[in-house]
C-alpha cells in the first residue's frame, strides 16, 4: 500500500465553513480502517499511538500549526446486524491550535438521511447530533457535557437513520475512556 500524508489532503480540501475537527475525523477513519498508511510530511511529526486503554485508543499527530490528539473506539454491538455498513467509530478530539477541546463525532458507516438528527444516549442523558454525510457531530455547546457523561458512564448508544430509511443502533463500551481522555489531555494540553 502506498504511503500518503492524509493531513495535507484534508487540510487543503476542507471547506472553510466546516468545523476544524472534521478533517481529523475523516483522516482518523481512514487510518483506523487501514485504507491508507501514513508517511510523515517533512514538517509534521509521525503519528503516535499514545496508548490502548481497554476499549479506547489514544492517538496524536502534528499538523503544520499545532498538535492534534484524539481517542477512538468501535461499537461493541450494532443493530440491525444484517445490514452492510462501512466502518463505524466514535471520536473525541483535541485541537489546541484552534482552541477546540473534546470535539465529539461519529462515523456511522452509511450515508445519513438529511435533516434527520442522530441521537446519543449515555445513561439517562440524551443529546442530539447533527448529520453530515456519513458522520454525526455534537454541537459545540454540548461537547463538555457529553465528554463528562462519557467519563462517568458505562455504555453509550448512538441511533441514526440511513438515506434508505434503515434505523441503526450502535452501542459503545466506555471502559477505558477516562484513561484515554487523560492521555490526550496530557499530550495536547490546552
Amino acid at each position: 500500500m502506498q504511503g500518503y500524508d492524509f493531513r495535507l489532503f484534508f487540510v487543503k480540501s476542507m471547506d472553510a465553513s466546516r468545523r476544524p475537527g472534521r478533517a481529523l475525523f475523516l483522516a482518523a477513519v481512514l487510518i483506523g480502517a487501514g485504507l491508507i498508511s501514513v508517511t510523515p510530511h517533512p514538517a509534521a511529526a509521525q503519528d503516535q499511538v499514545l496508548g490502548k486503554f481497554k476499549d479506547w485508543t489514544a492517538h496524536s499527530y502534528s499538523e503544520p500549526d499545532s498538535k492534534v490528539c484524539n481517542i477512538w473506539s468501535r461499537p461493541i454491538g450494532t443493530k440491525p446486524d444484517n445490514v452492510r455498513r462501512g466502518d463505524i467509530y466514535a471520536f473525541v478530539t483535541h485541537r489546541p491550535g484552534v482552541n477546540s477541546r473534546s470535539a465529539i463525532s461519529f462515523q456511522m458507516g452509511y450515508p445519513l438521511r438529511a435533516g434527520e438528527p442522530v441521537s446519543l444516549q449515555i445513561g439517562n442523558r440524551k443529546f442530539t447530533l447533527s448529520a453530515e454525510g456519513e458522520a454525526a457531530f455534537a454541537a459545540v455547546k454540548d461537547e463538555p457535557a457529553i465528554a463528562n457523561a462519557m467519563r462517568r458512564g458505562n455504555r453509550m448508544v448512538v441511533r441514526g437513520v440511513s438515506t434508505r430509511g434503515t434505523r441503526t443502533t450502535d452501542t459503545y463500551s466506555l471502559s477505558g475512556v477516562t484513561a484515554a481522555h487523560n492521555a490526550i489531555n496530557k499530550a495536547c494540553p490546552g
